[in-house]
């Protein structure tokens, strides 16, 4: 998922990393896609998400009208074998997890007892002072990966019993800025 932004694609130099990463992984030897000469007919004005899926042959994208999510609520949810390193669209063990967050419009997902990531998201923590992000995402997103590279956010081990530390969980991702999404923690 890339963010479209009035015509502007959004960190597509670190899309087109995660792209070339996932290219050595899987397709060893081939010219991973070259994002810059692939989309083109951008919307010019508003935010939409444009979805890609590729292989080692073929290219195919969309661009959706995006909006926020409605996140005001999670659960804790553990996992110790999950991984989800490259993006994907198999999602079924994410989708398991998903499915065990009851009532909630999230879950926080624990493996081998460190917080990792959300359903869709990576995140961020703010304890008044500084952002901080788990230093063991399933996934590293490349707005996190912006952050962090900015010094505005933390890498840190974060324990289900470090959330009493925070204010706020931010829920990132190529389509949600910091403090976009929030919950706050004040009530656990």
């Amino acid at each position: 998922s890339i963010c479209c932004l009035d015509g502007k694609l959004l960190l597509l130099d670190l899309h087109q990393q995660r792209v070339n990463d996932t290219f050595e992984k899987y397709f060893t030897g081939v010219k991973p896609v070259d994002l810059s000469s692939v989309l083109k007919n951008v919307p010019s004005e508003g935010k939409f998400k444009c979805r890609l899926v590729y292989d080692q042959t073929n290219v195919t994208y969309s661009f959706i009208a995006y909006s926020n999510p409605n996140i005001r609520s999670f659960n804790l949810v553990v996992d110790d074998r999950i991984t989800y390193r490259y993006k994907s669209t198999d999602r079924e063990s994410l989708n398991v997890l998903f499915s065990k967050r009851g009532a909630a419009d999230d879950i926080l997902i624990v493996k081998n007892g460190f917080i990792t990531d959300a359903y869709f998201t990576n995140l961020a923590f703010y304890d008044g002072n500084q952002w901080f992000t788990p230093n063991q995402p399933l996934l590293k997103g490349v707005k996190r990966a912006h952050l962090i590279a900015q010094n505005i956010l933390i890498e840190k081990e974060i324990t289900p019993t470090d959330l009493a530390c925070f204010e706020q969980v931010s829920f990132i991702n190529a389509m949600l800025d910091l403090g976009e999404v929030t919950v706050g923690l004040d009530q656990l």
